[in-house]
């Protein structure tokens, strides 16, 4: 009776053990897979958070573009004036211009010029936002016609496209 207990119990485990070898190894695989697909979850997660802070913020822009900052009085810059102003500004904030950039300007009256403007953000969304205030209270921008937000790596970049009431010499 013993020794078929025995017998019994090495027919019935041995092949038990043997499933269990083969399983283990893809239980492993199966964790890796699970992990990676976890952290893909993560990245779409962050990468979709990312997004909705980028359409927020374009949408507190248009908001202050459409406030009554953006309807002073007009008053004339010398064009020279125009990046040293922004820059001043920018810094202040923590903000980089990368570069300014004309654009074909012959939809406009004389006297006004559509110009890109590429910032490097440092800073937060508020000083951001309050460059954007500082550059709509000066008299000379008229109309902020685009705005871009785009990121790439560590360098976030805000394209801005606008119209300047400028003194032609």
């Amino acid at each position: 009776m013993f020794k078929r207990l025995i017998y019994f119990s090495v027919i019935l485990f041995f092949p038990l053990i043997l499933v269990l070898d083969l399983i283990l190894p893809d239980y492993k695989k199966i964790t890796i897979i699970t992990s990676a697909n976890n952290q893909i979850h993560q990245q779409l997660t962050k990468r979709q958070n990312d997004m909705d802070q980028q359409l927020q913020l374009k949408k507190k822009i248009s908001l202050l573009q459409n406030s009554k900052l953006a309807q002073a009085n007009l008053q004339k810059i010398r064009s020279s004036d125009i990046y040293n102003t922004l820059s001043f500004l920018a810094k202040n904030n923590h903000l980089t211009i990368t570069k300014m950039k004309p654009l074909p300007s012959e939809n406009l009256d004389p006297g006004f010029i559509k110009q890109t403007i590429f910032l490097k953000i440092d800073g937060t969304e508020a000083s951001l936002l309050q460059f954007l205030k500082l550059m709509l209270l000066q008299k000379w921008v008229t109309q902020i016609v685009d705005l871009d937000l785009s990121a790439d790596k560590n360098l976030i970049t805000l394209t801005i496209t606008l119209i300047f009431y400028y003194e032609t010499k």
